[in-house]
């Protein structure tokens, strides 16, 4: 270890965005915004708690929410997938981040995810989401001052072994 995992237990932050709504609309995975990315101090071992506070428009199309971290800007694991990332969205991401077309869709649940060596550069883990739509078709995620987007990462440090 390179340092104290007491340290890095404690270690989360959260980042908002508030400055206009998103249109998401792509059959394969991409990012929501990069200004949301998280960096943290982390360990191989270490367990990350990603949490989303948001609302999505009841648009006629699925949506689907991820994590991944990201290591020199490429998308590596997947927190829904706890594994490597891929282009096509099924398995559809984080389950309980699922958004059902034309319904309007609060997300809130928390997710877990171990973090392994190629998630860290230089002792950090980037974290970011991504999404992905069932087709072509244009789906708002709400992001201004009235219904803001929350994505909040905390790292919990190492699973209790018992």
């Amino acid at each position: 270890m390179g340092h104290p995992r007491y340290r890095l237990a404690r270690a989360h932050k959260v980042t908002t965005r508030s400055a206009g709504n998103l249109t998401l609309n792509s059959t394969n995975w991409a990012n929501v915004d990069t200004g949301l990315d998280i960096t943290l101090a982390a360990q191989a071992g270490d367990v990350l708690e990603a949490s989303l506070s948001a609302v999505v428009d009841a648009n006629a199309v699925i949506l689907y929410l991820d994590v991944v971290t990201v290591v020199s800007a490429a998308p590596v694991n997947s927190f829904g997938k706890k594994g490597a990332v891929t282009a096509a969205p099924l398995p559809a991401g984080v389950s309980s981040w699922y958004c059902a077309a034309s319904v309007l869709t609060m997300v809130g649940a928390p997710i877990h995810y171990t973090a392994v060596a190629g998630d860290l550069a230089s002792g950090l883990v980037t974290l970011r989401l991504r999404y992905a739509t069932a087709t072509a078709t244009n789906r708002i995620l709400n992001a201004d001052s009235n219904v803001p987007v929350e994505f909040c990462v905390k790292n919990l440090g190492p699973a209790d072994g018992t």
